[in-house]
C-alpha cells in the first residue's frame, strides 16, 4: 500500500466525534480562513481567468465553484476553489498561522461536501 492509500483510508475512517477539541478549532480556523480569502478574491481579474479555465476544461456541472453561479465537475471546482483561495494573500503574518493552510485542505472537504449533497 502507498503512503496516499495509507493516509486516504486513514482520513476515511475518522470519525468528527473522535476528534480532539483542539483538532476540531482549528479546522473550524482554517475552514474559516480559506473561505474568506477565496470570497475575498471574487473581484480579482485573476479569478475571473481560473474560474473560465475551470468551466472550460469541461464537466457536466455538478460541482460548484464558490461565489459564482458557473459549475463544473468536481475536479475542476476544486481546483478552482483552491485557487481562489491563493488570489488574495490575507494571512496575517503571525508565526503560529503563517499560511492559511485551508487552502490545500478545506477545499477537498468542501468538494466531497458538494457530492454528497448533489
Amino acid at each position: 500500500m502507498t503512503c496516499s492509500q495509507t493516509l486516504a483510508e486513514y482520513i476515511v475512517g475518522l470519525e468528527f466525534g473522535g476528534l480532539p477539541e483542539k483538532t476540531v478549532l482549528k479546522v473550524k480556523h482554517s475552514f474559516a480562513d480559506w473561505f474568506a480569502a477565496v470570497f475575498a478574491s471574487r473581484s480579482a481579474a485573476l479569478s475571473d481567468k481560473y474560474v473560465a479555465f475551470a468551466v472550460a476544461m469541461g464537466g457536466d456541472g455538478s460541482a460548484s465553484i464558490i461565489g459564482r453561479e458557473e459549475r463544473t465537475s468536481f475536479s475542476w471546482a476544486a481546483f478552482a476553489n483552491g485557487c481562489l483561495g491563493h488570489i488574495e494573500e490575507v494571512d496575517d503574518g503571525r508565526r503560529m498561522s503563517i499560511m492559511h493552510i485551508g487552502t490545500v485542505e478545506e477545499n477537498c472537504s468542501f468538494r466531497r461536501t458538494n457530492r454528497r449533497v448533489r
